[in-house]
């Protein structure tokens, strides 16, 4: 035996992770063993679950943030005055935390960049627009500039929330809903396309790059399939959201429902 295939600490399990079907605490066991409690293989546990054996709390903690998500998506929309956009931003802040929060006793870290990415872009993209960060650099040019790097940012936090969310999906079976999400991706890729529009005002007057962009974005189709795609994502995002709350509360049922038969079955054995 060489000294590569002996056994060591790196054939061990050196983290906490939840057995799939009975929640006990496989560290310290080898990959290749069973669960002592329930005999279900530890590799199994190792892949990624299904949603209705994942923990309880913590899909209580999603469905939390995924509610504060569709409250706080509503409000960024209709938020007039620049306290209105404080709140707004605070709160979508606090959702995105709770809905990316990561899953206790899971080793594997496969999805942590989709769920940093969606915090990172939407927290910047809720200070970028606060209203002390505008007053304090002014309007103009600034400001312009401002909105242009909100627009990307949003883009692309709800982008990788939603890939966030499709895994989900995926793991709850809901193949339609996946595919919802994915249709959602390249709707707020289109969307960071508005960009386009705030060029002109950035660049100089007469500006040879400016008058062709400028150009491109008062053309009659883009500017009306911006602005589609704009009113469309409204709704697509809260059927998203609506639909993952759905699962996650399915999957809180069923967990539940699994806890109890378990402890009766240990009651009257």
């Amino acid at each position: 035996m060489t000294p590569d295939s002996e056994p060591g600490a790196a054939d061990i399990i050196d983290a906490d992770l939840l057995c799939a079907r009975c929640g006990y605490n496989l560290r310290t066991l080898p990959p290749e063993s069973v669960c002592p409690e329930c005999a279900h293989p530890v590799r199994e546990s190792r892949r990624p679950r299904r949603l209705q054996h994942a923990d309880v709390k913590w899909l209580r903690t999603v469905r939390w943030g995924v509610w504060l998500a569709m409250v706080a998506y509503l409000a960024t929309r209709v938020a007039q005055s620049a306290v209105e956009r404080c709140l707004a931003g605070l709160l979508s802040i606090m959702a995105i935390i709770l809905v990316t929060q990561g899953e206790p006793g899971i080793m594997h870290r496969t999805h942590a960049g989709k769920r940093w990415a969606a915090r990172l872009m939407i927290s910047t993209a809720c200070i970028v627009m606060a209203a002390p960060v505008q007053l304090l650099f002014g309007l103009g040019t600034t400001m312009v500039a401002f909105a242009g790097a909100s627009i990307v940012l949003s883009a692309g936090g709800w982008m990788a929330l939603i890939l966030w969310l499709r895994t989900l999906c995926l793991r709850a079976e809901a193949t339609w809903t996946a595919h919802l999400a994915a249709f959602g991706v390249a709707s707020h890729a289109l969307a960071s396309a508005a960009i386009i529009e705030l060029v002109p005002y950035v660049l100089p007057p007469g500006n040879p790059i400016a008058n062709a962009i400028g150009a491109i974005a008062h053309e009659p189709n883009v500017s009306r399939t911006l602005r589609l795609n704009g009113m469309f994502l409204i709704p697509l995002n809260l059927a998203i959201l609506f639909r993952v709350r759905g699962l996650l509360s399915a999957a809180i049922g069923l967990t539940e429902a699994r806890q109890r038969r378990m402890a009766e079955e240990a009651s009257q054995s």
